[in-house]
C-alpha cells in the first residue's frame, strides 16, 4: 500500500527569509505583495463599504503621491487594490523598510 501526500497550493511564490528574531520552530517567508490581512492594519472601512487608507500610514502617503481615485460605491476597493500590487510592495521596501519588514516583504 502506498500513501500519497498532497502539497498545498499557494498563489504567491514564497522563499525562505531569515531574520534575527526567527526561532528554530518559526518559518517566515518573504512575500511579493501584501495580503488582505496585512491591509486591515493600514485601512479602515466606512459605513458604505468603502476602504480608505488610514491617515499617517505609508499606504496613505503612497495613494496621495500617486493620485489614485477615491473609493466610491461603484469602486469601494479602489485604494485596497492599489496596495495589493507588487509595485506598492517594492515602494514600501524602498521608502519604509521597517514597515516592509513587519509584513515580511521581499527586498528587506
Amino acid at each position: 500500500m502506498t500513501t500519497q501526500t498532497q502539497t498545498p497550493m499557494t498563489t504567491q511564490t514564497q522563499t525562505p527569509m531569515t531574520t534575527q528574531t526567527q526561532t528554530p520552530t518559526q518559518r517566515l517567508y518573504a512575500k511579493d505583495a501584501l495580503t488582505w490581512t496585512d491591509l486591515f492594519t493600514m485601512m479602515s472601512q466606512d459605513s458604505g463599504g468603502r476602504w480608505y487608507a488610514l491617515p499617517g500610514t505609508p499606504a496613505e502617503a503612497y495613494i496621495r503621491a500617486n493620485g489614485y481615485r477615491s473609493p466610491s460605491r461603484a469602486y469601494p476597493h479602489s485604494h485596497a487594490k492599489v496596495l495589493l500590487t507588487k509595485k506598492f510592495a517594492k515602494w514600501l521596501a524602498a521608502k519604509h523598510p521597517e514597515t516592509a519588514a513587519k509584513y515580511h516583504l521581499k527586498g528587506v
